[in-house]
Parts: C-alpha cells; structure tokens; sequence
C-alpha cells in the first residue's frame, strides 16, 4: 500500500478532472495513491479517470448519490482502506508539483515533537485562481482574512479555517473516525474539531493549490476585506440561520460522539455552543463572551453578533 492516500471524490466531474489528476501525477514524490470515490456521475468523468491508464488511480462507483460532497468524502474516509497518511482532492482544483513532499514533511516533523500515536492535522495555503488558471489572488488566507493560528477547540466551533483539498492526516486521526457522525458541516470542519480536541495541528504559510473558482464551486472564495461581500453573505437570513444551526448541531453531535475522550472541560464547551441553537440572542451572547466563541475578524464577529 502507498504511504499516502488521495482520497478523490467526484461527480460529474469532466470540465476539469483531468487537469487535476494530471497535476497530482506530476508531483516530485510518487508513493502514493489516487482512491475515487464517484457520486453516480452521468458525463465522462470515469472515462476520463480510466484514460491515465495508471495503476495508482483506483476507482470505486457509489451505489447512489450521497446527496452532498461532505458526505461523499466523509463516507470515503471512513470505509476506505488508506496508507499511513490521507490527503484530500477536490475534482476541480491543481496541485502543485511539490504539494505532497513538502506537506508530508511538515507532518513528519510535526509527529517526531508529539507523542506516539498523537493525531496531526496538516493544512496549508492555497492560491485562488478562475476556471482558465489565472491568479485571482496569491493568497486565499490573505483573501478571505483567514487565521490559520487559531487551533483551539471554541475557536474552531465557531469558525473552520481548514480547506479540505489542502489537509493531510495521520493514520491516528483517521481512526478518530470510526463512522458517520449524525450531524457535521464539512468533513474537513469535523477532522479540525478532532485535531484541536485529541492531538495537533500545524500549517505551512505556502500555497500549494491552485483553488479554482468557477460557477459549479460548492464553497467559494470571497474577499473578506469587502464590506458590500461580507453584508452579501448575511442578507440570505434564512440561509445564515440554517448555517448557524448546521454549525450548533454539529457541536452538540461532536460532545456526543466523543464523550468518553474529551475532557469536562472540552465537553462542556462543546455542549455550551450545541445549546445555543434553543438560546435567544441574549442567552447566545452571554455564551460567545462566557466561552470565548469569536471570530477572528471584527466583520465577521459583527455579522455573527448580527446572524444569531
């Protein structure tokens, strides 16, 4: 088995596949595997993967649609047999040549300072770029005011700042999940969560993705900097409120899954952000001063003070 798995999830997927896998085989370091899981696509996207005709690539069909990329990659990772270490692909975006070395090498530095069998999270920058690859900004952390410091647990409750196609976990991580939660938002928000409570995690400031905007994303980059963006985001209030209660479910099912590992500490935490979903706006602000739930930008903690 390769040392690192790539775990590949699509659906319909043929506007840009080719340029992603073909990215991901030009690496500088070859160890590792592509796992496809497919969402039942109907274009040319198996037909595609099937043409590289490169034994690394390994394609496996869903029975039915999923209903949702985070479910779609969270099934993956937890019924695929993986190497020591996972990355994560998005159909849609290009890796640098020396994506995997250079994040493999902060994980492996990462695991020689912690304990045995400690769970590590590697993320890193990204580059946003338009559908034809050309640069948007250098920076998607710069772009969007994102603080990758921030690691702990109420932090990251409160606001993800871990893009999936960018995370390498370690084989003690992955086995934090044994299955599918009830209730999470994005798979990557989920591992970030078990990385803060259980072990560690780490980042290069080095962009090695090009992330590719394009009509079809299903999370897309903004400039944070923007006020008319940012008021654009909350004037959905329906759609905000429904984020907000995916986010508040998504603690109180996290407090239920690992209850016998976290601390009182961590899980009255967890609990205390779970519960503001049957909370009034006071009662919610009183826990976010109580427990430290902020964002990390002044804009943004307006827009939640705002949301709930």
């Amino acid at each position: 088995m390769a040392t690192v798995s790539i775990i590949l999830c699509t659906y319909n997927s043929e506007p840009y596949i080719y340029e992603l896998v073909d990215s991901i085989l030009c690496n500088d370091y070859e160890d590792f595997e592509i796992l496809v899981q497919d969402d039942c696509s109907t274009d040319n996207t198996i037909s595609i993967l099937n043409s590289f005709e490169d034994p690394r690539i390994k394609i496996r069909v869903n029975d039915k649609p999923s209903g949702s990329a985070a479910m779609n990659f969270m099934s993956a990772l937890v019924s695929m047999e993986t190497g020591s270490y996972v990355m994560f692909a998005d159909a849609d975006d290009f890796w640098e040549s020396n994506k995997i070395s250079q994040t493999l090498e902060l994980m492996e530095t990462t695991e020689a300072i912690c304990s045995p069998d400690t769970p590590v999270l590697i993320h890193t920058d990204l580059s946003v770029v338009d559908g034809s690859l050309n640069q948007i900004a250098p920076s998607l952390w710069d772009y969007e005011k994102i603080s990758p410091e921030r690691t702990k647990l109420n932090q990251l409750l409160a606001q993800n700042n871990v893009t999936g196609c960018t995370v390498m976990i370690n084989a003690a991580l992955k086995n934090c999940v044994q299955s599918i939660p009830d209730s999470f938002v994005m798979h990557d928000w989920w591992l970030a969560l078990c990385a803060s409570a259980f072990g560690k995690i780490d980042y290069l400031r080095v962009p090695l993705i090009r992330y590719r905007q394009h009509g079809d994303n299903s999370v897309g980059a903004y400039d944070a900097s923007s006020l008319s963006a940012s008021a654009k985001k909350l004037a959905n209030r329906e759609k905000v409120r429904r984020i907000y209660d995916s986010m508040f479910d998504q603690a109180d099912c996290f407090s239920e899954y690992y209850r016998d590992r976290l601390t009182e500490d961590q899980y009255r935490t967890c609990k205390a952000y779970g519960s503001m979903k049957h909370k009034n706006r006071l009662q919610k602000c009183v826990s976010i001063f109580r427990y430290g739930f902020w964002k990390n930008t002044l804009i943004r903690n307006a827009g939640q003070f705002l949301a709930i």
